[in-house]
């Protein structure tokens, strides 16, 4: 009888402990182990807008060369943003679109976008030009159709496309960026792309460090005889 009592109240000790040693660990990575993190691949260009072997490009319109961006690794896509790094003498002309492995495809900038029509320093409406790094994000406040001077905050892409489109593919593999400069005599290069890549933490790493931490916190310690 007494033996059966103390192994009852030790078999109580052991589901108390193991309750709280779940619910401290639950806790504790909810702070401290990340749901998901940004995982940026970048390349660099130097690729004319629109591509030199366009019988057209000494005026100034036609298609860029494609831009190939590798991600070498397999990321499931949580979130997605992208950095568009150019220089170009008209933004209004420039048709920005963006395809993932699998074949998606979004435009991220329209043309004609009149949003890069401004008036200069006489007064006189003219075509917004220069370098420029474009960062499109979902999450933005502000369409890209309404983008206003300076155009180095966050935008949304064109109306009717999001980049949630890319949301469940895996990363890897040959990313496209593709510039149509839809007008004459204008021309620029493409400098940068940047992909930020937000895909889910594996927290297991995390959550078992934390449980053998907690484990030894909990351990019952021996009183002497």
């Amino acid at each position: 009888m007494c033996g059966e009592l103390l192994f009852t109240r030790y078999s109580k000790g052991v589901e108390t402990r193991i309750f709280w040693l779940v619910l401290v660990i639950t806790a504790i990575g909810a702070f401290f182990c990340p749901h998901s993190f940004a995982d940026g691949n970048s390349q660099d260009f130097n690729l004319p807008i629109p591509s030199p072997d366009d019988p057209e490009s000494w005026l100034g319109k036609g298609w860029m060369a494609d831009a190939i961006i590798d991600v070498n690794k397999h990321l499931l896509i949580e979130d997605l943003d992208v950095a568009v790094s150019l220089t170009h003498e008209a933004f209004l002309d420039l048709e920005i679109i963006l395809q993932s492995p699998a074949g998606t495809a979004i435009m991220l900038n329209p043309s004609p976008n009149y949003a890069f029509i401004t008036r200069g320093p006489d007064g006189r409406l003219e075509s917004a030009g220069g370098f420029n790094r474009f960062l499109f994000d979902d999450e933005a406040a502000v369409d890209i159709e309404n983008a206003a001077p300076p155009f180095s905050q966050a935008f949304k892409p064109a109306s009717d496309f999001k980049l949630s489109a890319f949301d469940g593919q895996d990363a890897f593999g040959q990313w496209r960026l593709q510039i149509r400069d839809a007008r004459y005599w204008k021309t620029g290069q493409l400098e940068k792309v940047e992909l930020i890549i937000n895909t889910p933490e594996p927290a297991s790493a995390c959550l078992l460090a934390l449980a053998v931490v907690v484990a030894r916190l909990l351990k019952p310690r021996r009183t002497p005889q």
